[in-house]
């Protein structure tokens, strides 16, 4: 008989002496019993699991398995120490000592278990992460001689309709998928799963700028407080830094994808050569000097700062297509997201009113043609979001890429119109952020998101998610109706109809 038999044996023999001895004892026999079982199942039938079916039962299997653990030291917990014969005595000591080699027992096959995940067998195959990248296609020439003569933050192309035509002919051909899915019933115990990457691309060693520089730790740091929300995660993480982070706590299903900036590089060559070839241009230079800031940014300071934030869309998408929670919705968190931690189980129902379309979050960024918007230039930025012909108007909104999310088939279709307006404006030669690309689809598109303000800073989505102070005018408090956006009137419209000043309201959603 080999030692777990023996030890099945010894605990179904341990609850029959429970049961003649003290009926309160039944429970905690059986909890054992069943934990013991749960063992002996993990021990020897998870190795016959293959497949992208199978490996997703193995990630549910393993947090059961996690819950388990919990409830068996909970309830055993609980079992009185004093007996009122020795024979009793010998029973709750004997349980006692089997919970804890049961635990143990459970614990390192859990660790086993983890490592024997493997996230190829249950994200898609790494061709449908992308999206048929779109080769540069008459991509502008941007070498030094070339646009020696052109002056910082002038068109050296004019940039044309054609990637707004492109991503509209999307929208329209999944105009059922987009209605269906916002017909779906909300679930009002559904959790939102957090896709977040964290890559060391050698943020402590730019120039000592407050706003730029941050230690590596300091990431760390915000990326656990993003998992202690305990929501469904998906991690894109170096193996190297898993072991600085305390994943035992995260109940609700988490998938460590092994992956290095190297991966990105190699998954989108196209984007990564033609970031890098702007960002060495002469003329992109120059204009990061006359910024007063922009040298000193990641975006244009370290190598692999713009293609990891540029394909995060991507990335969203490639999950949401198995979404391996099963949740209704998911969303792009950056693992530096400094307020994540103002998010709570129970301060969604703000964020479903926003997930029911793409939710995106936005503020104002208003300069001057001779400037940028966010590091492209201005006078290209205004022509991709559709204000060429009115120079005179107030521009631009820029939507904030440190979080968005949505429901599965939102993400599908947004992320595809975003392939098509990032590979423009980089075969343009005009180069921002993943937050210019966003806000280009968001002005130009605007029935397909709901978005959300920033008036006080980037942690107004979670924090207004809950309760604030009403005093505070025009702040969303748990339970009222949102503001609306009037698409005829172009004005914030509160619940009682009242029209109300832009600059104090944040939602736009979409009826």
């Amino acid at each position: 008989m080999d030692d777990d038999e023996h030890e099945m044996t010894t605990l179904l023999r341990t609850r029959q002496r429970a049961r003649t001895q003290n009926s309160d004892f039944k429970n905690l026999i059986v909890q054992a019993t069943v934990t013991a079982f749960v063992c002996a199942v993990v021990l020897f039938g998870f190795h016959s699991l293959f497949g992208h079916h199978s490996h997703l039962k193995l990630l549910k299997e393993i947090e059961d398995l996690k819950t388990e653990i919990e409830k068996f030291r909970e309830d055993v917990s609980k079992t009185p120490h004093e007996a009122d014969s020795t024979n009793l005595a010998e029973v709750v000591s004997n349980s006692i000592v089997g919970r804890d080699q049961t635990i143990t027992k459970l614990q390192t096959e859990l660790t086993r278990l983890r490592a024997e995940v493997k996230y190829e067998n249950i994200l898609p195959p790494l061709e449908s992460l992308l999206l048929d990248e779109i080769p540069f296609e008459n991509p502008a020439d941007i070498s030094d001689s070339t646009l020696k003569d052109v002056q910082p933050f002038d068109l050296h192309r004019v940039p044309d309709e054609e990637w707004y035509y492109r991503a509209k002919a999307i929208m329209d051909e999944n105009q059922s998928k987009l209605k269906s899915a916002q017909q779906h019933v909300d679930d009002p115990e559904q959790r939102v799963t957090l896709v977040t990457v964290l890559f060391d691309l050698g943020r402590d060693k730019l120039a000592d700028v407050a706003q730029f520089k941050r230690k590596f730790d300091e990431y760390l740091l915000r990326l656990q407080r993003t998992i202690n929300v305990n929501f469904p995660m998906i991690l894109f993480i170096n193996p190297h830094h898993v072991s600085m982070l305390n994943l035992e706590q995260h109940t609700h299903g988490l998938l460590i994808i092994p992956w290095s900036v190297t991966h990105l590089e190699q998954a989108f060559p196209n984007y990564f050569s033609r970031i890098e070839e702007i960002r060495h241009s002469a003329l992109y230079k120059k204009q990061a000097q006359l910024t007063g800031w922009l040298s000193d940014a990641p975006q244009a300071a370290l190598k692999d700062y713009n293609l990891l934030v540029m394909v995060k869309p991507f990335l969203l998408r490639w999950v949401a297509q198995v979404n391996p929670w099963r949740t209704q919705y998911l969303m792009f968190v950056d693992a530096g997201h400094d307020c994540i931690g103002a998010l709570k189980l129970d301060h969604l129902n703000r964020l479903r009113q926003l997930m029911g379309r793409m939710m995106v979050t936005y503020f104002d960024y208003f300069v001057g043609l001779g400037s940028e918007t966010h590091g492209m230039p201005q006078r290209a930025y205004r022509n991709y979001v559709g204000f060429a012909n009115n120079e005179s108007a107030v521009c631009c909104e820029v939507v904030r890429g440190g979080i968005f999310g949505g429901t599965p088939a939102y993400i599908d279709v947004f992320a595809k119109m975003y392939n098509i307006a990032l590979s423009q404006t980089l075969s343009d030669g005009y180069m921002g952020t993943e937050e210019n690309v966003l806000g280009m689809l968001s002005a130009r598109f605007p029935s397909l998101f709901n978005s959300y303000k920033n008036v006080r800073d980037n942690c107004d989505v979670f924090v207004d998610a809950g309760e604030r102070d009403p005093s505070d005018s025009g702040v969303y408090v748990q339970g009222e109706e949102p503001d609306k956006w009037d698409a005829d009137t172009q004005q914030f419209v509160k619940h009682q109809g009242k029209q109300v000043a832009v600059a104090t309201h944040y939602s736009r959603i979409q009826d």
